[in-house]
């Protein structure tokens, strides 16, 4: 589940995102609430959650300023909260790397559609890192550089080299187990008989499975494309 913290100083609005929104079936989870940035940073340093969503101008400290201090301390996702006078906050909240706006009086099917695509990109570097993790004792191996898979010796064995070699045209599209080992037959052409032979084999030599390696590598390319 993600954790979802709410900064916001108007407590009915407040109240109405916690309450009215069917956050669970977004495969989200209200872990706290604040009502201005200084009570709100120290929630996010005690809950770290994934998701701070948050208003610009509150008492005591602002939005943005809170989450300054906390992103030097934290990696989490930011949604602020605006009106359509605060655009001028904007510049600030890109190098905040702030995932999106939403403008008030807020619009339940568009802020639900910002969270779907938010809930994603955390899903996702959630499997980059703990793909990363799993990699941890093989530092001298660049395993983001597909090239480096289809030019070692060690590897240069005809299945490893197909796999890569499709992984790596086509991993930008959204592509499951099963679409590599069956659909596009890449199992077949390597000389395996079912997917999951082939997906064990696969995460020996590279260390992740098919839709891990999938998953990390397409939210390389998402941070690199939003940069």
């Amino acid at each position: 589940m993600i954790k979802v913290l709410i900064v916001e100083d108007e407590n009915l609005i407040r109240k109405g995102l916690i309450n009215t929104i069917d956050w669970l079936s977004m495969d989200c989870v209200i872990a706290g609430e604040a009502s201005n940035g200084k009570e709100g940073l120290k929630t996010i340093i005690e809950i770290k959650p994934d998701l701070v969503i948050t208003d610009i101008k509150m008492p005591i400290m602002g939005g943005l300023d809170m989450l300054q201090e906390a992103s030097d301390i934290y990696d989490f996702e930011k949604i602020i909260l605006t009106s359509y006078g605060e655009f001028p906050y904007a510049e600030k909240a890109i190098h905040l790397k702030v995932f999106d706006y939403v403008l008030k009086p807020i619009d339940e099917d568009k802020f639900k559609g910002i969270i779907k695509k938010v809930v994603k990109k955390i899903d996702e570097k959630k499997i980059y890192n703990e793909f990363m993790k799993g990699i941890k004792d093989y530092k001298d191996i660049d395993i983001l550089n597909l090239e480096y898979y289809l030019k070692s010796d060690k590897r240069k064995l005809q299945y490893t080299e197909t796999v890569i070699a499709y992984v790596k045209d086509n991993y930008s599209k959204k592509v499951s187990i099963e679409d590599i080992a069956e659909k596009y037959e890449i199992s077949s052409l390597a000389g395996f008989t079912d997917y999951k032979h082939y997906s064990t084999v696969f995460k020996k030599y590279i260390k992740a499975s098919p839709l891990e390696f999938v998953k990390a590598n397409l939210y390389i390319k998402e941070e690199n494309e939003s940069h």
